[in-house]
């Protein structure tokens, strides 16, 4: 009998995972919570208010204008004096004034528009007495944090950039355009204070360039690895991991087909993210937002909001237990098994004769030695108790106050991220049968970040 005090170095020699091999970060896209449903749009505007941690989109060919997601639900918002309905504008949130901010698109009847608006949550206001602004056109706007304005490109050719300080639009003169005109994706990046443009169309093709632009000019980068030759897709900064996050849109091999792949720039280079659970974005793109509370990246334009972010580990219940009272098997609520935590698990509805309890962890639950698993124990003079895992390592679960419990020490080892393990308890109870064994039901333990 190996305990829980035994080194966990040797718990992963037993179970066979390598301690040394190293990952990538696995991520994952999940679905949000909406008890609201909303009619899919692409060429939407998303933003995240800060002030307020309250995820906004804004207009699409949906035609249905601005809603707000708390979390739980999509509420929309409609004002005497709004925006006309648009598609493809520009948008962004200026978190210094609390201000959302759109400009430009295409209106219901395909009229290209130039006017600015500003929303704080509470109403609407045209900017309309500005001296100067973009002309109008579609085009994509981000919020550079660093300088506190909006930077705007147009969907033109060539493309024009455009900076918005609340008081007035600036036109900005650089040295060097984007051979990009049309369908292009951009973020800012706050770390490394640069807006960062990738794809698009250019004139006789479609383009694979990342171009960055730190506010006084515009530079093509000799970024390692692609996206691919794409346009209609979105960017959006992942604030807390330091890197642009590229989802959506369709890529050009001979002819467009969507490619619902998520890529991620570090500032060097281009690659596909390590996605757990794929999502597949529109082929036109979902506008895309960074929350600063959850750490997550969301797209909106889907039916449902969802995240993207770091693996945090699940535990999924299977089977159930045996005996007239039926042990339970489950993990402490709010808790999740990721890698340098421990992870606790508790032992409940149990027998009053209940003398002591084990957990098995195993690395299958299809196979033990030569056996199929689930493996029926009247075998084993069980009758009506099943083994769902391989049983190959066991330790001793600790009594507490008519519930037994323990906790499983994952070490901070990437590679051990995305394994999966799976838990049973076996449980001491006399004269129950032969053995004095009952069992809990599985549990199936996905290891994340």
């Amino acid at each position: 009998m190996i305990t829980k005090n035994t080194t966990w170095a040797l718990t992963l020699g037993l179970l066979g995972l390598s301690t040394t091999e190293l990952c990538a970060q696995k991520m994952i896209w999940r679905s949000l919570p909406a008890k609201t449903r909303l009619t899919q749009s692409t060429g939407a505007v998303a933003a995240y208010d800060i002030n307020r941690n309250i995820v906004l989109r804004f207009g699409g060919d949906s035609w249905t204008g601005l809603y707000e997601y708390d979390g739980k639900t999509w509420t929309h918002r409609s004002y005497t004096m709004q925006p006309e309905l648009r598609t493809i504008a520009g948008g962004a949130y200026d978190a210094s004034r609390g201000k959302f901010v759109i400009f430009g698109g295409s209106s219901k009847s395909r009229k290209l528009l130039k006017d600015t608006w500003e929303y704080d949550g509470k109403s609407w206001t045209p900017r309309i007495f500005l001296p100067k602004s973009p002309p109008a056109t579609q085009g994509k706007m981000v919020y550079d944090s660093n300088r506190k304005l909006c930077v705007y490109m147009t969907f033109t050719n060539p493309m024009q950039t455009w900076e918005y300080n609340s008081k007035t639009w600036v036109q900005k003169k650089t040295k060097t355009t984007p051979t990009s005109i049309n369908r292009f994706g951009v973020a800012y990046d706050s770390n490394r204070k640069v807006v960062v443009l990738y794809g698009g169309d250019v004139p006789g093709g479609t383009s694979s360039l990342t171009w960055e632009y730190d506010g006084l000019d515009w530079k093509k980068i000799a970024a390692k690895g692609s996206a691919g030759r794409r346009i209609w897709h979105d960017l959006v900064y992942d604030t807390n991991r330091k890197r642009i996050v590229l989802s959506g849109g369709q890529v050009y091999t001979g002819a467009y087909k969507p490619d619902y792949r998520t890529y991620e720039y570090d500032g060097k280079s281009w690659a596909p993210a390590d996605v757990l659970t794929p999502f597949r974005l529109g082929k036109n793109g979902l506008p895309m937002c960074y929350n600063s509370k959850t750490k997550g990246v969301v797209a909106t334009g889907h039916v449902y909001p969802y995240e993207y972010l770091p693996f945090p580990g699940t535990w999924t219940s299977f089977g159930k237990g045996c005996g007239s009272t039926a042990p339970v098997l489950a993990p402490n609520a709010g808790t999740y098994p990721k890698i340098g935590s421990h992870y606790p698990l508790s032992l409940t509805t149990l027998p009053k004769t209940t003398k002591g309890a084990i957990l098995s962890l195993g690395t299958s639950r299809s196979t033990w030695l030569t056996l199929s698993l689930p493996l029926d124990l009247k075998i084993f003079k069980m009758p009506g108790c099943m083994l769902y895992q391989s049983m190959d390592f066991l330790w001793l679960m600790s009594p507490s106050g008519g519930t037994y419990k323990t906790t499983i020490p994952f070490p901070n080892t990437p590679a051990l991220t995305g394994q999966k393990l799976y838990a049973q308890s076996l449980v001491v109870v006399p004269n129950v049968n032969p053995l004095w064994l009952q069992v809990s039901n599985g549990g199936e333990i996905w290891i994340g970040n």
